[in-house]
């Protein structure tokens, strides 16, 4: 059974946090009811970039939303021509600590530097005719180098063939759009945190009463590496469209909503009206979702993580360290490791030849408990960062020790033997004797006389018999 529930500090920093499961009577191993976590809390805000060159009412609200959250810094970029261009950023006032819109210098992103400061970017409709063929090709860096966000909001977003905005989607558009219909979470859309609507929602009856779309793209292909959130089913051919997907590109992710009318969820009709944040929800969710789940959080230069949280005794333990324009030749990350018994070990982590920008270190732990590696940076923000992960002594047989007795079943099945329950116990003895007994080899007499290879050694071996005694003069 699935358990949540909400956390909150009121610090940035990592915090550990312990699970305990109270033992059962007479239970074999109590040591292993007990796991530790380490999660990260950020308090820098979220640097989100729209560009839109069609606005519609999804590309409005949409906005308006993101503008209202409290951790995220909006600038947003309306494209109506060459000489026709709105930027408005988001930011704190100092006032209150409210945010205020604020006229942008900010212009359209043109470099990698540029277009790296900015934590996720969502893209509206006609794209193409707001970037040049080689500042679209940037995104292709900002996923794989950068390990950026790209959120495509309103399905396809160039009028014409585009191959370059074309292979970071997750899907390949079909011709045209479907009518009205209302979006099915998939098995993978039912636990993502995106459709998260708050305690006792369930997230698929939700959207069950929500407002249908006004339309959804069609999809010509998934690709391979897409993972389907949402599907919507086609009126008239009842195919199924992915609506919602996304897939991991380099060391980012890219987000696909084929779908128009999402703003529909902002009017809730009275009926609905205890639905009135799902839609700030959904969006919040979303970037955080895709933000905090990549290499870089929100301010930071460089990264520094494991691959997991928990590890066995004596697995090895990849220290990781991913940055971004950051100078190769003048960085010189150092990381001090601190055991559980207080042992300080200091870990210094190599440049990968064929990847500039990450940096590595491994470490063979000989101890149970919790380990820290502080990483100090000479460059770069932040000056340091924190790892915790923890070592447990750990096996299968030792975590699972109840029988299976399927799987007893099926071995005892297939080798003659059989499967007993505990109250059966007490007839081992007797059942091994009858097991030796009927296993003893059985030694039955065979009448080969009759056999034609057997019949003709014999005649062959009389009839060579009988010339050596004519020939000897013996008959």
């Amino acid at each position: 059974e699935r358990v949540t529930f909400p956390v909150k500090e009121e610090n940035k920093g990592t915090y550990k946090y312990t699970v305990r499961a109270e033992p059962l009577h007479e239970e074999s191993d109590p040591g292993n009811n007990e796991r530790s976590v380490f999660v990260r809390v950020v308090d820098d805000r979220t640097k989100v970039l729209v560009v839109e060159a069609q606005p519609y009412w999804d590309s409005k609200f949409m906005l308006r939303t993101l503008q209202a959250d409290p951790n995220l810094e909006v600038t947003s970029i309306f494209y109506i021509n060459k000489e026709k261009i709105f930027a408005v950023t988001q930011r704190d006032s100092n006032k209150d600590g409210a945010s205020e819109s604020v006229p942008s210098q900010v212009r359209l992103p043109k470099t990698k530097e540029e277009l790296f400061q900015y934590d996720c970017v969502i893209l509206g409709k006609d794209i193409d005719s707001v970037f040049s063929a080689e500042e679209l090709k940037l995104f292709k860096d900002y996923l794989e180098e950068r390990g950026g966000s790209l959120v495509y909001a309103r399905g396809k977003s160039y009028s014409f063939r585009n191959e370059v905005l074309a292979e970071l989607e997750p899907v390949v558009w079909g011709e045209g759009e479907a009518g009205e219909g209302r979006f099915q979470l998939t098995s993978a859309g039912s636990v993502n945190p995106i459709f998260e609507f708050g305690p006792n929602r369930n997230s698929d009856l939700v959207i069950r009463e929500l407002p249908e779309m006004v339309s959804v793209t069609r999809v010509k292909e998934e690709k391979s590496l897409a993972v389907i959130l949402a599907r919507t089913q086609e009126p008239g051919s009842g195919r199924e469209l992915a609506t919602i997907a996304y897939e991991r590109y380099g060391k980012g992710k890219v987000m696909s909503i084929g779908t128009a009318g999402l703003w529909r969820w902002s009017f809730m009709p009275r009926d609905l009206s205890e639905y009135d944040d799902v839609y700030a929800r959904f969006w919040g969710q979303m970037i955080r979702w895709l933000v905090y789940g990549s290499d870089f959080l929100p301010g930071q230069d460089i990264t520094f993580k494991t691959d997991k949280n928990s590890f066995s005794l004596g697995e090895p333990v990849p220290l990781v360290i991913q940055t971004k324009l950051v100078d190769r030749e003048s960085y010189h990350p150092r990381i001090e490791l601190t055991a559980p018994d207080g042992t300080i070990h200091e870990v210094v982590p190599t440049s990968d030849e064929y990847q500039p920008t990450l940096f590595s270190a491994r470490y063979l732990p000989d101890k149970e408990g919790e380990y820290t590696a502080v990483l100090h940076n000479n460059l770069g923000e932040p000056k340091e960062d924190t790892v915790r992960f923890t070592v447990y002594s750990d096996s299968v047989e030792q975590r699972f020790v109840s029988s299976n007795e399927d799987l007893m079943a099926q071995i005892s099945s297939i080798t003659g033997g059989e499967s007993l329950s505990m109250d059966e116990w007490n007839t081992l003895p007797q059942r091994a004797r009858d097991f030796t007994v009927a296993s003893a080899p059985k030694v039955e007499p065979e009448d080969i006389w009759d056999k034609l290879s057997i019949f003709s050694l014999l005649m062959g071996v009389l009839g060579f018999e009988w010339l050596l005694r004519r020939k000897a003069g013996l008959l």
